[in-house]
């Protein structure tokens, strides 16, 4: 097993050798326990099998970068979630297409090789939809709206697994509303950017190539690939207000349907690709252009997921959902949340001791 550490740069130095199991076991204990703000990542998407986390605490008046084996990561994973959590919580997933730029802190880690994160490194991730979608909107987008929501969804399922341990019936039924508003919105922007692409890449600029059978069961359906899209935007212009344009797989039939707010495809229908149409996604560029937006989103779709979901199943089009939590013992502990630079250079500002772990499995 090798451990590198990417976050040397912004800790200023490093602390000493790794602690001993047996110091770190007495350090989690109580509620300044190093764990108690973490968070924690058991996969990195398509690369080796890992774990990331980033730690705040108070034990040390100077700043620290430790190292810990996986195993006693874990460990310590598994006692802050039995201790910490009753309820299951989500995190914001990565963007898909950053293939260069760490999942983890897209903005600050890079991982494997680690090296000083520079501006490009940055703004990759929010760049790489341009010109259909600017990079200011994807950064509001992503890191503000979408982090919002899963906020909100985490909040609010604390605050039930409260009243469900306490038999509040009324509190129980007066948190339906905002688990569902804010855990369609996590569904629906996870799924939403699953199905996004740059334009120069084959994902986007090759439908044909990239999605056969769909394409093939879009010409039996509409005629073709640009009748499809002119009966998506009538549909999805004729949506009153904020809500979503989905093509979706009922059955073997494939169809066009709208969702009201945040509402999300449930039930027996699999959605093969999104499209959001609140006013978030498309106005800071667009203005009041709908149809502009519309457009020209369909330069950045990317068929291959589209493929993969319409071949699949519903637990196929929720893959990324599913990747999103991490299933500890008893309970459940996050995949890290992926902050912006200044929520990251805040908690790196007012935390006494900050420790950032980087670990690859060979």
């Amino acid at each position: 097993m090798r451990y590198g550490l990417a976050a040397k740069v912004l800790i200023g130095h490093l602390g000493g050798p790794p602690p001993e199991p047996s110091k770190f076991e007495r350090n989690r204990r109580g509620p300044t326990t190093p764990f108690r703000n973490c968070l924690y990542r058991p996969n990195l998407r398509g690369r080796s099998r890992g774990s990331v986390v980033v730690c705040t605490c108070t034990r040390s008046r100077h700043p620290s970068t430790q190292l810990l084996t996986l195993q006693n990561l874990r460990k310590a994973a598994t006692t802050f979630a039995k201790d910490q959590m009753s309820a299951s919580v989500y995190s914001l997933p990565a963007l898909p297409y950053a293939y260069d730029v760490c999942p983890c802190f897209p903005t600050l880690l890079r991982l494997c090789p680690s090296r000083p994160v520079t501006s490009t490194d940055v703004n990759t991730a929010f760049k790489a939809l341009e010109p259909s979608i600017s990079a200011q909107i994807m950064e509001l987008h992503h890191s503000k709206h979408h982090q919002t929501y899963v906020n909100n969804l985490n909040a609010a399922l604390r605050s039930y697994a409260t009243a469900s341990s306490s038999g509040d019936i009324a509190g129980q039924i007066a948190l339906q509303g905002a688990i569902k508003f804010n855990g369609g919105g996590h569904i629906n922007h996870s799924l939403f950017w699953e199905n996004l692409a740059p334009a120069s890449s084959s994902e986007a600029g090759d439908p044909q190539g990239s999605a056969p059978t769909l394409i093939k069961e879009i010409a039996r359906t509409w005629g073709g690939l640009q009748e499809f899209k002119t009966a998506f935007t009538k549909v999805l212009l004729g949506l009153q207000g904020s809500g979503w344009g989905w093509m979706v797989r009922d059955g073997s039939q494939l169809r066009i349907i709208t969702t009201k707010d945040q509402d999300p495809v449930v039930g027996g229908e699999v959605p093969i690709l999104a499209i959001d149409f609140w006013e978030h996604a498309y106005y800071l560029q667009y203005l009041n252009g709908k149809a502009a937006y519309i457009e020209n989103i369909w330069n950045v779709i990317n068929w291959k997921t589209a493929e993969a979901r319409f071949n699949g199943g519903s637990d196929d089009a929720f893959r990324v959902l599913k990747s999103s939590i991490h299933e500890v013992g008893e309970a459940f502990l996050v995949q890290l949340a992926y902050p912006h630079e200044s929520e990251m250079s805040r908690i790196l500002k007012n935390a006494a001791d900050t420790v950032i772990l980087c670990g690859k499995e060979a």
